[in-house]
Parts: structure tokens; sequence; C-alpha cells
């Protein structure tokens, strides 16, 4: 549900946003509104952590995707980048540092053309966890 709460918007380079009793989708819109960078974004409220998809983000507040489905599609347990080309079956390579999102204890590539995802423990020293500002996400 779409209630007001607090969101802190933290772009890979840029400054912080804060939104004070916002819904998710009217700090979407003032977000978008202020040409604020989207690339590597993210969004933590709630205790959660979103990944910040326009496309996504659009639907949701053009009614195509509901509240639950967006969260469901941008939530994460952290962002991490492969440090290597990555291998996978099926003639799947994965271009150094691509962005992946943690869900649990695997990672999922975040890619709209490709689908991977792996456990990370299986692969040690393959991946850095990205840091926003002065904390890890």
């Amino acid at each position: 549900m779409d209630s007001k709460t607090n969101f802190r918007v933290i772009p890979w380079s840029g400054t912080p946003v804060a939104f004070c009793n916002y819904t998710l989708q009217e700090m979407v819109v003032e977000y978008l509104a202020g040409n604020n960078p989207v690339e590597n974004t993210i969004i933590i409220f709630d205790g959660q952590l979103l990944l910040f998809s326009r496309q996504k983000l659009f639907a949701y507040t053009a009614g195509e995707l509901s509240y639950d489905e967006v969260i469901g599609a941008l939530k994460c347990d952290g962002l991490y980048r492969n440090t290597k080309l990555l291998h996978f079956k099926g003639a799947i390579q994965v271009e150094a540092y691509s962005l992946w999102r943690l869900l649990g204890d695997e990672l999922v590539l975040v890619d709209d053309d490709v689908f991977a995802v792996c456990d990370i423990a299986a692969y040690p020293n393959y991946f850095t966890k990205l840091t926003f500002g002065k904390s890890q996400i």
C-alpha cells in the first residue's frame, strides 16, 4: 500500500535527497521533475532498499504496475558490481563492472536484455559491494 512515509534517494554521484511525508508515487514524480540523476540511484524507506528504475517507476505512476509489483521488481538487499568478466552456461557473458542486485543469497544482473543469477558464495572475489556516500548499502 502506497502510504505516506519518509524517503531517502541516494544517487551514485550527486547529492542525496530526502522526502518527508510522501507516498512513493508523489516522491517519484517530484524527484524526476527536479531533473535528478537516476542511473545507479537507490531509494531507502521503511527499512527497504530499492534500485531506481525510471521505466518501472514510470509504469507505476501511470497505473501499469501496482505498488506490490513495483516494490517486488526493485527491492534488493544490496548492490554489487562484478570485477571480472563472468561466463555462464548458454554462452552468456557478463562484462566486468556490470550492476547486480542482491536478493537473499543470490545476485541478479540488472540488465533488460540478459537474465543472469548467481549465488554470491559461488564467486568469491568476483564482486564488490557498492557504497553510497559514507556507508555501504
